[in-house]
């Protein structure tokens, strides 16, 4: 039987000295990429003594079974009416029934929203996420943090709620010192400006043999393997590696690159790949939800990306002890230290990204050494634990700061 409004809203609290805090959070993402992995990972680990939560999901795909499956927390499904990007879903049928999807889910967030007199309201940058943010910020008189994953861009679709929101928020919580600097130069007074790394579970992300997964692969044991880990979209630099690959199959002939996940442009990748006559030393392994293995498998990640806000999977490719290539744009070179635990080169420029590579896997010495410094950054600095604590304290700043009315 279906739920109503009502069988949503909280219980009374038991009296305490300091009742808990109480957060209220919203997310129209369907599926689990590195950003909304971030969101459920913050849930997951939240301390739930200290805060009362109230999360707000699609009711469809990965996301809503992540947080519907966390202990401790309030979750409501409500059909945002997102679209997939399968362009036959888009059609003016569908797109109706989307804005009338939305509408209800408006009114139901609205309405807990009046209901529970939530203290704050977190929502990430995602465009209906962050209308229903801005609705329940105002129906409730609550604390509003925008805590954007990706960078300011104006051409971005979503670009101008994106500015507005981010001008009337409380507090913007950004992933790196290159996203913050996107927003500070929008107006957003540095006071209320945060940056908090994304942090991964290193307990989940550890180095290991490979052998197994090359097994898998039908990679040969004695190639060296170069890989990413990541959407398949044309900033994400598959098709620059790919580009990359002659250069270094003639210095490295055992070199082997494999492409993890999926995306619009995968067959745009494998006609390159034959193109370029690669496809003996090239290996898509497609979408997977066990990443471990994979990364175990590898000698050298490349993170070839043009303009990447952060990077979650170059810091569990460290982790993982694994050295690492990186463009040197975006968040990139927050995370690698260069010559320490990698290698950075210039954005779009396969010959020097190619030159990188060779370097590393002509030199396993310096990859083993890279590695552990690699993975003794992370355990220093973008710990899953870590981050938690720290959008925890600021939220409760927050919240004392606050004048009372």
């Amino acid at each position: 039987m279906q739920k109503t409004v009502d069988e949503f809203l909280p219980e009374s609290p038991a009296l305490s000295a300091q009742p808990p805090i109480r957060l209220m959070c919203i997310t129209d993402q369907v599926a689990m990429g590195g950003d909304t992995r971030c969101e459920v990972w913050l849930l997951r680990t939240i301390d739930k003594q200290r805060f009362s939560i109230t999360a707000f999901t699609s009711p469809q795909g990965t996301t809503s079974r992540q947080i519907g499956s966390i202990a401790g927390i309030r979750h409501i499904p409500a059909p945002f009416g997102v679209l997939e990007d399968d362009p036959a879903k888009r059609r003016l049928g569908n797109k109706l029934g989307s804005a009338v999807s939305f509408i209800g889910a408006l009114a139901k967030v609205a309405w807990v929203a009046w209901r529970t007199k939530p203290q704050i309201i977190f929502t990430g940058d995602r465009s209906r996420s962050m209308m229903a943010a801005r609705v329940a910020a105002r129906l409730s008189s609550a604390l509003l943090v925008f805590h954007p994953q990706f960078f300011f861009d104006s051409s971005y679709h979503n670009a101008g709620l994106k500015r507005k929101l981010a001008l009337k928020a409380d507090l913007v919580i950004t992933n790196s010192g290159y996203t913050n600097q996107t927003y500070a130069r929008l107006g957003v007074p540095p006071e209320k400006l945060l940056i908090a790394y994304n942090g991964i579970d290193v307990d989940a992300f550890s180095p290991g043999a490979g052998s197994e997964a090359r097994a898998q692969l039908g990679i040969a044991e004695d190639a060296l393997v170069l890989g990413i880990f990541s959407i398949f979209g044309p900033f994400k630099g598959q098709a620059l590696l790919l580009q990359a690959m002659p250069r270094i199959l003639e210095a490295v002939p055992n070199a082997h690159l494999l492409l993890v996940g999926d995306g619009d442009i995968r067959d745009e990748l494998e006609h390159l790949t034959a193109d370029l006559h690669l496809e003996q030393h090239v290996t898509f392994a497609g979408f997977r939800r066990e990443t471990l293995p994979f990364y175990r498998a590898l000698d050298v990640y490349v993170m070839a990306s043009t303009q990447e806000p952060f990077g979650l999977v170059t810091v569990e490719a460290m982790a993982c002890e694994k050295a690492v290539v990186g463009t040197n744009s975006g968040g990139t070179p927050e995370i690698i230290v260069e010559q320490e635990t990698g290698l950075l080169v210039p954005p779009s420029q396969p010959e020097a990204l190619a030159d990188a590579v060779i370097t590393l896997l002509r030199d396993p010495a310096c990859c083993r050494d890279m590695g552990k410094k690699g993975r003794q950054r992370v355990l220093e600095k973008f710990t899953l634990q870590g981050r938690t604590k720290q959008i925890s304290d600021a939220l409760e700043r927050l919240i004392s700061q606050r004048p009372r009315r």
